[in-house]
């Protein structure tokens, strides 16, 4: 019986915690580092997004592999087609989000790549 209510109570947090992601269609305008974007959803509204859960390597201030992350992100994305899954969080001036470019993971991208 315990263990029931536990899974119970298990489920309705994953429901309540699912009612919190919002997951917009788009375009990624800009890339503006190794894992930031600039992304117009379906509405014309932009949004700054911070990609989670990486974190790449800044292109200013000349830190190593800063340019190639970018550069990398570019190539994925910039211009494409795109989803992002918002968290509900913010960093800086920044929606924390997952990013899907053309339907790939691009925090995945980026990691497999030795980008963040």
């Amino acid at each position: 019986m315990k263990l029931i209510q536990i899974l119970l109570v298990c489920k309705i947090l994953f429901i309540l915690d699912l009612t919190h992601a919002q997951v917009l269609n788009g375009t990624i305008k800009h890339v503006t580092d190794g894992d930031s974007v600039i992304f117009l959803d379906e509405n014309n509204v932009t949004h700054k997004i911070r990609i989670t859960p990486i974190d790449a390597t800044e292109k200013k201030g000349n830190q190593k592999f800063g340019n190639e992350s970018y550069i990398s992100l570019i190539k994925l994305c910039e211009g494409k087609n795109g989803a992002i899954d918002l968290t509900g969080e913010k960093t800086w001036d920044r929606e924390v989000a997952y990013l899907y470019c053309d339907k790939v993971d691009a925090s995945m991208h980026q990691l497999r790549n030795g980008m963040a």
